[in-house]
């Protein structure tokens, strides 16, 4: 599975995904039903990219994405394993 497969599986979940709200007498704003923009999602595809262990968490006001956090995770071989291999 490649990583555009991936990342054009979010891209069109996004696109079809409609913000719920949780007072029914209420009407979500319009920012609350936005989509993406492609920029927005070249820099969330910018952040998955080469990330072998990780997370990535999209920040989200008022429908906007503000700021996108990407926390990666490396593991480092430990002494033994290195003299062993080195």
């Amino acid at each position: 599975m490649s990583q555009t497969t991936g990342l054009q599986s979010a891209a069109n979940y996004a696109r079809k995904t409609i913000a719920m709200n949780h007072s029914p007498q209420t009407s979500p704003a319009p920012a609350a039903s936005r989509m993406p923009t492609d920029d927005e999602l070249r820099e969330v595809a910018a952040s998955l990219r080469g990330m072998r262990f990780g997370s990535v968490t999209i920040v989200v006001q008022d429908g906007v994405i503000i700021q996108i956090d990407k926390t990666e995770k490396r593991r480092l071989r430990n002494r033994r394993d290195a003299q062993e291999n080195g």
